[in-house]
């Protein structure tokens, strides 16, 4: 088997891990903004749930919250909305969307002949779209349609990952990477709503399914609402869901 020098290896890793936080970032970003104007649905009782863990992974800073009591009053929604749409593009700031994407096309150049022409291509329009932009505030739908982009982006340079890189040690780095990230992100995340006293709220476990991306398996395999217990086997115990915990582990 052709060797992977240590430093090939590191890059790697890292990139594993920038790509797959780029993601996470993303997706909580995406899962929070949809759902924070949907009184009907997501009423505002139970927004200080999905904030913590936004605040749990660097989105917002705690000193710009209002207080846990005020959360679910509607006249703060604009200024945390406002706070999520504009921290995405902070590239100074290691947990924002910018900055992430960034790093995953820095770490990437130093292994560019590790990947395709095609992955490279697609981490160029992502950097090309989640940092580039033109000035003015971005609007709600604006910051959801990059958001998307961004998304897709990072699904298919994971996809010719796996479609296409030869399973050397390099390639197992840059899983590890990968996996070790995506623990992080599930238990972290199910650690904050745990904390919130909310999990018999069927509305708020399919936002957390939906935050894992894992809503779709849970409807296939069950009819009804989602139920804490039957969340929890399938975010942290279930070998076969390539989203929980146990899978990363093994």
């Amino acid at each position: 088997e052709p060797s992977t020098s240590s430093r090939a290896a590191e890059h790697l890793f890292w990139l594993g891990r920038y790509a797959e936080r780029s993601e996470n970032v993303a997706r909580l970003l995406r899962a929070v903004l949809c759902r924070l104007t949907d009184t009907g649905t997501f009423p505002g009782a139970w927004r200080p749930s999905f904030l913590r863990t936004c605040h749990r992974h660097g989105l917002i800073d705690a000193r710009a919250l209002p207080r846990a009591a005020s959360l679910a009053s509607n006249r703060h929604r604009p200024v945390i909305e406002r706070a999520l749409i504009d921290g995405m593009f902070d590239r100074q700031h290691r947990h924002s969307l910018a900055f992430n994407v960034e790093q995953t096309v820095r770490v990437a150049g130093t292994v560019r002949d590790r990947l395709s022409s095609d992955n490279w291509r697609l981490l160029n329009r992502l950097h090309q779209t989640t940092t580039t932009r033109e000035g003015g505030t971005l609007e709600l739908d604006e910051a959801l349609e990059i958001i998307d982009q961004a998304i897709v982006s990072l699904v298919a340079v994971g996809g010719l990952e796996m479609a296409h890189m030869t399973r050397d040690h390099g390639w197992r780095f840059l899983s590890i990477g990968r996996h070790l990230e995506r623990l992080v992100f599930v238990s972290a995340s199910l650690d904050t709503v745990s904390r919130s006293g909310c999990t018999g709220e069927p509305e708020l476990l399919e936002w957390l399914l939906d935050l894992s991306d894992s809503l779709i398996t849970y409807r296939a395999r069950h009819m009804h609402q989602p139920e804490w217990p039957r969340v929890v086997d399938l975010l942290l115990f279930d070998p076969t869901n390539p989203r929980s915990g146990v899978f990363q582990l093994a």
